[in-house]
């Protein structure tokens, strides 16, 4: 403050109290030389010059187009319209502020003698419309991208089997593509090129190994393991008043040594309720339940009826193929039922002589 008081004098005696004052007033609004905001010399310029400087260097930037883009959606945006923000002017007034405080006498030793530059940090910084605005962008690249997976599918529509393909889907990966966007953002970068992800389908073509294809009018069963005819048998099928229900239905139990139950059908009803497990049980051995209402895969020993539509709607099977077929189908396995000719009705046979003997040649 010594100094202070010896420059007291000369501006009083060099004009007086005018001349300091008007020397302060000068250069109220110029920035100290040497100064530096956000790394940009702006020492020695007025305020105008000051913010329109850094507006340039540090502000610009920010309204500079950054590509968004991910497969299937492309925008543009810029990180101002994102939330990115820098206020150079306060900045530059906050500095005037403190050159021009505490008192006129330490603001002239300061301006003519002391250092009154200062290195301030400046950068951008996310605004409170930072949220929303990303969020928005990163809904609308994740409908834009979102592609829904396709599960494989059993195709009859030739009357023969195909394993339609499963297919991936996609689907944009937020967390991410959120960190990549705050980055390019970040680092001035004029793209950002957002990540996704795979979405696994529900069911996939190694998901049906085995399936069964019932081509009836053929009256044919094709066993399939992956995709490929494993095992084609001979079989009976339903006469054109009690058709097979054609479509795709499963196994819903197997049965060893099974009791045929009466179905109380128009045929049956001079039938037993039950006929227990031995010779004369219709269903024979061995049998496949199907999730089709009284509809079995089951032996016949009436041989004579394999490649006809003789049944009652079930498919019958020689015993031996029944028993061949029988472990290579686990419960749940699809069976797929379809018209592939006009119906081949065997001549009726001779009058059944017992109900036992109805069952066997009629379900």
């Amino acid at each position: 403050m010594k100094v202070t008081a010896l420059l007291l004098p000369v501006f009083v005696t060099a004009g007086g109290a005018y001349g300091a004052v008007s020397f302060d007033h000068s250069h109220a609004q110029r920035l100290a030389g040497g100064t530096t905001i956000g790394g940009v010399a702006v020492g020695n310029l007025d305020r105008d010059a000051a913010v329109a400087l850094l507006k340039q260097k540090l502000e610009a930037p920010l309204h500079q187009t950054l590509r968004v883009s991910v497969e299937g959606f492309q925008t543009t945006t810029t990180p101002w319209d994102l939330g990115r923000r820098i206020d150079v002017a306060k900045a530059v007034d906050d500095e005037l502020k403190r050159e021009n405080s505490p008192n006129l006498l330490v603001r002239l030793w300061r301006r003519t003698v002391g250092d009154n530059s200062q290195t301030i940090a400046l950068q951008p910084s996310w605004h409170a419309a930072q949220a929303p605005a990303i969020d928005k962008l990163l809904k609308e690249a994740a409908k834009g991208t979102a592609l829904a997976a396709k599960d494989a599918t059993l195709e009859t529509s030739d009357s023969w089997l195909h394993i339609s393909p499963d297919r991936a889907g996609r689907a944009l990966d937020t967390p991410a593509a959120r960190r990549v966007l705050l980055t390019a953002v970040a680092r001035g970068r004029a793209e950002a090129n957002l990540p996704t992800k795979s979405v696994a389908a529900s069911r996939t073509a190694d998901s049906f190994g085995t399936v069964i294809l019932v081509r009836t009018g053929e009256n044919k069963l094709y066993l399939y393991k992956n995709g490929v005819v494993t095992a084609t048998y001979g079989v009976a099928t339903g006469q054109p008043a009690f058709p097979t229900p054609t479509g795709t239905w499963r196994v819903l139990y197997k049965m060893v040594n099974p009791t045929w139950n009466n179905p109380h059908s128009t045929w049956s009803t001079k039938m037993p309720e039950k006929i227990g497990p031995g010779p004369d049980n219709p269903l024979g051995t061995h049998a496949m339940a199907l999730n089709a209402p009284g509809i079995l895969i089951h032996e016949t020993s009436d041989a004579g009826s394999i490649g006809y539509n003789a049944s009652h709607g079930c498919i019958r099977m020689r015993p031996s193929d029944e028993q061949a077929l029988f472990p290579l189908v686990p419960s749940g396995t699809p069976v797929i039922v379809v018209n592939a000719a006009p119906a081949k009705v065997r001549k009726a046979a001779a009058p059944a002589a017992t109900p036992t003997q109805i069952a066997q040649t009629q379900y």
